[in-house]
């Protein structure tokens, strides 16, 4: 309390005082007395107005803190009641690589001067494009949706893989999708390199002009395959190498391809309902 008002409340106080008979004798302890009484009432007026400033500050900041609360929790999404859908886009990619590996194939036949047909390249290039002919027999149209607690993998109408929130060992981005949902069934990938070196060898060994063509054109359909199906499927001038997601469980696996537009909201997503998630690991193959 300033001087001014508190000088002001001494003044009111000892005004409004209520008078009594006067005794002579006990002038000066009445005096004291009333110094003192005087001085208590002051006290507590001083107490009781800081005692007010205090509640109305309180109040004020629970206030505060219950709006900034309030205004979390609405904008937190349920996504129970409108779940995060995204389409899966992992099957056209694949149609799209098929077309550019039949070209290559066409391409070869007509142009090179070779009596044979079943040459070492046109096997691999066969090979190649007949498993990916047999990826497009399955289901075209793969959904994705997202609830608070869950993550449902549809194809079609159809329920193909259900998994928990809390189940979920890993998030990560990469190359190429697999559509096996089941971990344990997958190629090791030292198996993988392991091959592809044994393969590169025997090449270079007996016929290093098809390892260079192999290789060679293994790189450019890749790289430039995903170069022109991003530009095709974001409608935009850009390269991605890792555009694939893939959610892991201890048993099983979600490995989806959505839009570029689409990647804020699934990081969104994560960040929200899995905050340790982080998207620094990335894989060529899933």
């Amino acid at each position: 309390m300033s001087d001014d008002k508190r000088e002001k409340l001494r003044e009111y106080l000892r005004n409004n005082r209520p008078k009594s008979k006067i005794n002579l004798g006990n002038s000066s302890n009445n005096k004291e007395n009333s110094n003192k009484n005087l001085e208590n009432e002051l006290n507590l007026c001083n107490s009781n107005l800081n005692n007010d400033s205090n509640s109305k500050t309180l109040k004020n900041s629970l206030d505060n803190s219950q709006i900034s609360n309030n205004k979390t929790n609405s904008n937190k999404r349920d996504y129970d009641k409108e779940p995060l859908i995204i389409r899966d886009y992992n099957m056209h990619e694949t149609a799209f690589f098929a077309v550019i590996l039949l070209l290559f194939f066409l391409f070869d036949f007509i142009f090179n001067d070779t009596s044979e047909f079943f040459t070492p390249k046109r096997v691999v290039f066969i090979f190649i494009l007949l498993e990916i002919i047999l990826e497009l027999f399955k289901c075209f149209y793969k959904t994705i949706i997202f609830y608070d607690s869950k993550i449902v993998y549809k194809k079609g109408s159809d329920t193909a893989l259900e998994i928990n929130l809390s189940d979920i060992v890993g998030v990560y981005k990469t190359a190429m999708c697999n559509e096996n949902f089941q971990t344990q069934k997958f190629i090791s990938k030292k198996l993988f390199i392991f091959a592809a070196v044994l393969v590169g060898l025997v090449m270079i060994i007996f016929d290093f002009n098809t390892f260079i063509f192999f290789f060679g054109w293994i790189f450019a359909i890749f790289f430039g395959g995903k170069f022109i199906f991003f530009v095709l499927l974001n409608k935009k001038i850009g390269f991605k190498i890792y555009t694939s997601y893939l959610i892991k469980t201890e048993k099983n696996i979600i490995n989806f391809l959505p839009k570029e537009s689409d990647n804020m909201e699934i990081k969104r997503y994560f960040f929200d309902k899995l905050k340790y998630i982080k998207f620094d690991k990335q894989l060529l193959i899933s």
